[in-house]
């Protein structure tokens, strides 16, 4: 599969022109955001052989809960048999990515495969064309959304996910991630874009797609991890009747090109911190998580990760990014990382 090129962002600029290492700014609670969260990570394209208001529509969340301590992993299908027979270890989870420029609908074919698996699937449902490796796209600003201009697809998505869940599968919805940053197209900080046209454009989806009726599916709402110069959280939550799920994005960048390796504590805390605030009573996902091997013990953090989750028991689960981008995320290659996962994902896994 071949991937974009690494996506843009003002942090990383911000931060090479102040010449400083690892974002090492406060932001106003005292707290020193990481470089890894002032930049966006390369996310794979749509699989090209995929096959197949005025008020609140009715939402008809999963029929069950979600899976307490979800592990997840995002990953190209033909690599998925590799990635448990490896490990050893059949993830909760699965996750794509699928862009609305394609045109594409949900991808029933990795549907089918994670549900034959007893997994449910997490789809980061991006608006945009990502060939550009650009955020300014004028076709995809979330007022042109909220207007109307894309529903069609919307609802030719939904009907396509309705199909599947019918027969018994679970999906999430994560639907324009790191809107709090500014690499992408719908983010609050790009594309002539303001936090209150994000959550028009976040509950306007949000009306259309649930007007279809879709059984068994799970709106996630999830920023990137903030840093100096994101949009504040909070001015971005769509509300908690538009939301089913929190997620978050977290990477440890490691050592060079002017990141510093990082505890997953400092990483994460600040953010974790502001989420809890805006929405208490939803779940809490690591919706998107990696740790590069320059710099420190990938092995070790991996081991640390999993025991600070399990210590927060707010925190229902964790999806790692296992692709190759700006960094290598993935731990199949490594028989020390490999290890560290699978005791991480039966400690979580076990509570």
């Amino acid at each position: 599969m071949i991937y974009a090129r690494a996506l843009r962002q003002l942090g990383v600029v911000m931060m090479l022109a102040l010449s400083i290492t690892a974002c090492t700014g406060a932001d106003p609670s005292g707290h020193r955001p990481s470089a890894a969260a002032s930049r966006g990570v390369t996310r794979p394209t749509s699989n090209p052989a995929s096959t197949q208001a005025s008020s609140v529509a009715p939402h008809e969340p999963a029929t069950s809960v979600p899976v307490l301590r979800r592990v997840g992993v995002s990953l190209p299908l033909n690599r998925l048999a590799g990635f448990i027979k490896t490990t050893g270890s059949v993830p909760n989870q699965l996750g794509i990515y699928q862009q609305w420029a394609a045109g594409l609908p949900f991808d029933a074919v990795a549907g089918a495969a994670a549900m034959s698996r007893g997994m449910s699937i997490l789809v980061n449902w991006e608006p945009w064309a990502p060939q550009c490796d650009c955020a300014e796209q004028l076709d995809w600003t979330d007022r042109k959304i909220a207007s109307g201009a894309h529903d069609a697809y919307i609802r030719a998505y939904a009907r396509s996910v309705k199909a599947f869940t019918l027969t018994g599968g679970h999906v999430t919805l994560r639907l324009g991630h790191e809107m709090n940053g500014n690499w992408y197209p719908w983010a609050a900080g790009a594309n002539g874009n303001t936090s209150a046209d994000y959550i028009a454009m976040w509950r306007h989806v949000y009306i259309v797609f649930t007007a279809e009726h879709v059984p068994n599916v799970r709106w996630m709402w999830s920023p990137n991890l903030a840093y100096p110069g994101s949009v504040a959280m909070s001015a971005l939550y769509p509300g908690d009747r538009y939301v089913d799920d929190v997620g978050l994005s977290g990477y440890n960048f490691g050592a060079g090109d002017g990141f510093h390796w990082e505890t997953f504590s400092t990483l994460f805390q600040p953010s974790l911190d502001t989420l809890r605030r805006i929405a208490p009573r939803k779940p809490l996902y690591l919706a998107e998580i990696g740790c590069a091997p320059q710099g420190g013990n990938k092995a070790a953090w991996i081991a640390d990760a999993f025991r600070q989750v399990n210590k927060r028991r707010y925190i229902a689960g964790i999806t790692w990014f296992e692709q190759r981008t700006q960094r290598d995320w993935t731990i199949e290659d490594s028989p020390a990382d490999v290890r560290a996962w699978r005791a991480g994902v039966t400690l979580l896994q076990g509570n």
